[in-house]
């Protein structure tokens, strides 16, 4: 009778859970890219969660709760603490941009020498605004500090926190 050989799965998941583990703390610590941090995390996560509990009797969801309850974790201390950024320049323009169910937001652009900055006034418990910051345009050099997405994102806009 011959033997068969089996994979050790369990180990191949926990080493490259612990790969992408490496990966999203090298994507935070070095290259500055939260959210690609994040990702990695989350999918590490749930490679070392498929390696620490193999069972085949498991529904989907029991497989993936704790990494979706990381994820959501990861996902609010990111937006709310870690990625912040700090620009110094001039507010050159604010505009009421209206939402359609949200009702409303301002975008400010802060030029910062060369460089022309989009931002986002708005009330956002995500990253642990509750008001608007009311800002004008003026010749005054002002420093913003904003959330931790990455500047000049097409889709989210970094939210202002506070301006000095």
């Amino acid at each position: 009778m011959e033997k068969k050989r089996t994979i050790p799965w369990k180990n191949i998941f926990g080493v490259v859970g612990i790969l992408f583990f490496v990966m999203a703390a090298a994507c935070y610590l070095l290259l500055n890219q939260t959210m690609l941090g994040v990702a990695a995390a989350l999918v590490g996560a749930m490679f070392i969660d498929f390696a620490m509990f193999p069972d085949a009797k498991r529904t989907t969801w029991q497989k993936l709760r704790w990494p979706a309850i990381i994820m959501v974790a990861l996902i609010w201390t990111g937006f709310a603490s870690f990625g912040r950024h700090t620009y110094a320049g001039v507010v050159t323009k604010v505009t009421r941009v209206e939402e359609r169910h949200n009702g409303y937001h301002y975008e400010v652009t802060l030029q910062s020498g060369k460089d022309t900055y989009q931002f986002e006034d708005s009330v956002n418990m995500l990253v642990g605004k509750s008001h608007y910051l009311h800002l004008h345009v003026s010749d005054k050099r002002v420093k913003v500090t904003t959330s931790g997405v990455l500047p000049n994102n097409p889709v989210i806009q970094q939210n202002i926190l506070s301006v000095k």
